[in-house]
């Protein structure tokens, strides 16, 4: 039969996750060295001394969140390398979100070329605009989930700097796990692949729903 959890089990699992979410609300990171000698110190005091053994596990939840942030974030598009374009091959996950002149949506790459292949698996906010000349791309409006597409983009790191004390970009990039910010840039797009099962029936509700309920009525 199952063990029951004894209140200091619960209390234990708070902490440590209280300690998470603290680390994740850090404005910044905390030295590495430090992060990991942490982690050895803080389990074998949560292990040796009860009286201490709640805040060992909170510090551990800190220095876990916090490094696998770091991680994250190595992960992401170098800063060196803002503005470089590539020709990019991936599907697109979840819905797409059309706006007045221009479309969003994430582009999870699935074939990248050899010179590529650190990109496989990696998500992008892509950012596709109508031209400045003020007409409509209509490519743009085929965009469905689940579509696979090959697309010139110009990549940029995700960074908050730009909006100081508005919304964290770099935050929400961080977790929703985005490699880098993308911009279709001028060039052949081409469509490789239309979407099969949940994803485009999901994109397909989603138009049904917004053709037939009103703006005002749906944001209430």
């Amino acid at each position: 039969r199952m063990r029951q959890l004894q209140p200091i089990d619960g209390l234990m699992v708070l902490a440590m996750a209280s300690g998470a979410g603290l680390g994740l609300l850090l404005p910044g990171l905390l030295m590495r060295g430090w992060l990991w000698l942490c982690l050895p110190c803080a389990l074998l005091v949560a292990c040796r001394a009860a009286q201490w053994r709640l805040p060992a596990l909170l510090l551990l939840g800190l220095a876990l969140a916090q490094l696998h942030a770091a991680h994250v974030l190595d992960r992401q598009w170098p800063a060196a390398r803002n503005g470089q374009t590539l020709t990019l091959s991936g599907q697109i996950i979840g819905l797409v979100e059309q706006q007045p002149g221009r479309s969003r949506f994430v582009l999870q790459v699935d074939r990248p070329t050899a010179r590529q292949v650190g990109m496989r698996g990696r998500r992008l906010a892509v950012v596709w605009s109508d031209p400045l000349d003020g007409s409509v791309d209509a490519q743009r409006l085929q965009l469905d989930a689940g579509q696979s597409w090959q697309l010139q983009l110009r990549l940029r790191r995700p960074d908050s700097r730009h909006n100081p004390g508005g919304f964290d970009a770099a935050r929400h990039a961080l977790a929703a796990r985005i490699h880098a910010n993308a911009y279709v840039v001028p060039g052949e797009q081409s469509l490789r692949a239309t979407g099969r099962g949940l994803q485009p029936w999901r994109g397909g509700m989603s138009r049904r729903i917004a053709q037939s309920v009103p703006a005002e009525q749906a944001r209430t």
